[in-house]
């Protein structure tokens, strides 16, 4: 929403041992880094904290026309 995208593409895979949900968008992007020390919205700091309370990670790749979120989590914290 914030960004303004036009397209948006979601898919989920299973590796060794863990799970992917990747979003991407074609928006006006971010500056990842930037959102995380500001924090003047609690969804990227969030997503990120909720993930590492299982073990799993949260990777943002940001530019102008297109935006890569990236959740990865371990399967047996999913049990």
């Amino acid at each position: 929403r914030h960004g303004r995208p036009r397209d948006l593409r979601i898919a989920i895979a299973t590796g060794l041992g863990d799970v992917r949900l990747d979003v991407e968008d074609d928006g006006v992007g971010f500056d990842p880094a930037g959102a995380d020390r500001a924090r003047t919205g609690m969804g990227v700091f969030l997503m990120r904290e909720r993930l590492a309370l299982i073990g799993g990670r949260l990777e943002i790749a940001s530019r102008p026309g297109r935006t890569t979120v990236r959740a990865v989590a371990p399967l047996h914290a999913l049990e």
